[in-house]
């Protein structure tokens, strides 16, 4: 089969486009603290919580981002694994792959605090098979929320002045849609990005 795809694509996972729906309500539970309701609001007990049990990422590209692994981790939702398989299919579609021989694992869950943001970065892929990342993004209610992918490949997107790189822009449900659905967006392994 041939795939046509682009090198990152993001919509709402609500069920009401071409992409499949997540659970809007996830079951999130996180070690030492227990369940955490979404969205969770920045001066809220939870939010509070999550920054006391999180690591926050001390890099020059992230600024306020706490980070939880993996394994303090769980999503409790019976129907969220199979919703997620559905996802990463529609996913490589959208980036112009065959999605037989795909998988999502979970490499960390991201708080962004208030004021928060990610500087112009690329993904580490320390043993060299990451294919492109998956970000889902849980319920939330906040303002600002666009994504800039970057890569140097795409006919019909914005061109990013600065070094003739081709800017995609993604807005992740800023519009206040993102408090009552999931979103995803995908990329290529090899692009940066900003938040």
């Amino acid at each position: 089969a041939s795939y046509r795809g682009s090198c990152c694509a993001a919509d709402k996972a609500d069920g009401t486009t071409t992409t499949p729906a997540l659970p809007s309500t996830p079951g999130l539970r996180i070690n030492n603290i227990g369940k955490i309701p979404l969205p969770v609001v920045s001066d809220s007990h939870a939010a509070k919580a999550i920054k006391t049990n999180a690591w926050k990422i001390e890099d020059k590209s992230y600024h306020k981002v706490y980070q939880i692994e993996p394994h303090k981790m769980k999503i409790r939702n019976p129907v969220w694994e199979a919703s997620l398989k559905n996802l990463v299919k529609t996913a490589a579609y959208k980036l112009g792959v065959d999605p037989t021989y795909l998988t999502a694992e979970l490499d960390m869950l991201l708080y962004m605090d208030k004021g928060s943001r990610v500087d112009r970065c690329r993904n580490a892929d320390e043993g060299g098979n990451i294919f492109g990342t998956l970000l889902v993004q849980l319920p939330s209610i906040f303002t600002g929320g666009k994504m800039h992918i970057f890569s140097g490949n795409e006919e019909d997107e914005e061109d990013d002045e600065e070094d003739g790189d081709t800017m995609s822009t993604f807005n992740l449900g800023a519009s206040r849609e993102a408090e009552f659905s999931c979103h995803f967006m995908c990329h290529y392994a090899d692009v940066e990005y900003e938040i």
